[in-house]
């Protein structure tokens, strides 16, 4: 139950699925960005997320494994996963730290493609929630 505490997705899970019929949980697939043009799960970025949840939701445990090349796939999987707390930690890393010219075109293509994905799978009556800050990638319905 630690992971809801968490994660959104997780949280809807266990609230809307009886215990006893809950074997295993798929774990969404993020859309595709300029760095996961496959859109495919990443053991590794789905570890850190949840050793992030784990560790009471301390940036510092996965920070120093976060960069240029991988950040728009965590960011990604953080966003079907809805780990708000993350989103917005990663948000802070982007504009603070890893934003520079030469990598602001990836940012903005990968907002754009958060917004088209975003509309696409979002019912017309929610369409009023604020998107994530800067990069973020919609839910691909598994």
């Amino acid at each position: 139950m630690i992971v809801a505490s968490g994660s959104k997705y997780f949280l809807e899970i266990f609230r809307t699925t009886k215990s006893d019929a809950l074997t295993s949980i798929d774990i969404p697939k993020p859309v595709k960005t300029s760095m996961n043009a496959n859109g495919q799960c990443v053991d590794e970025n789905i570890n850190r997320i949840l050793r992030y949840i784990y560790s009471n939701q301390d940036f510092s445990t996965i920070k120093s494994e976060i960069n240029d090349m991988n950040m728009s796939a965590i960011y990604s999987q953080a966003y079907v996963m809805k780990c708000t707390n993350l989103l917005r930690d990663l948000s802070s890393m982007i504009v603070n730290e890893l934003l520079t010219p030469a990598n602001a075109t990836l940012y903005y293509l990968d907002a754009v493609m958060v917004s088209q994905s975003y509309f696409l799978f979002t019912p017309r009556s929610s369409k009023t929630k604020q998107l994530p800050r800067l990069v973020g990638l919609s839910c691909s319905r598994t």
